[in-house]
């Protein structure tokens, strides 16, 4: 029984302490950043995107250098782990391509000013590469 105990302990710890080093604040993005958006597949030749991005709390707005290519509009954002959760809060056209809005789930990278997301959907990846603005505030 006491080994039972002892092993149930080092479990819950070990989750614990995995969500605690994991757990990346929203606040920690706080600020404007520039960087580029791109795409990559194996058979497809994607351009690449100059990209403007800013968060506020839990807010996100931004553009990219073309106007569908990313589409970034505006809306919320959320942190878990290692994945960033975006939800755009635009009304978009029917005759946008979807796939290339900045909203979903993504995965999260972060290097002192440097911040990549990236995702993969079957073969293709997207990937935005950004460093945060010198002029901007560590809040």
């Amino acid at each position: 029984m006491t080994k039972f105990i002892a092993l149930l302990f080092l479990a819950l710890a070990s989750f614990s302490c995995e969500d605690d080093i994991s757990k990346l604040p929203v606040e920690s993005l706080s600020g404007s950043y520039s960087g580029i958006f791109g795409k990559s597949h194996p058979q497809i030749k994607y351009k690449a995107s100059d990209v403007t991005l800013t968060f506020d709390g839990d807010i996100f707005y931004g553009q990219g250098e073309f106007i569908d290519y990313p589409a970034i509009c505006r809306g919320f954002f959320s942190i878990s782990g290692d994945s960033i959760l975006f939800v755009d809060s635009c009304a978009w056209t029917a005759d946008r391509v979807w796939e290339n809005i900045l909203s979903g789930s993504f995965q999260l990278e972060q290097k002192g000013d440097e911040i990549i997301f990236k995702r993969q959907r079957g073969e293709t990846t997207d990937r935005y590469v950004l460093i945060k603005d010198m002029n901007t505030s560590n809040n």
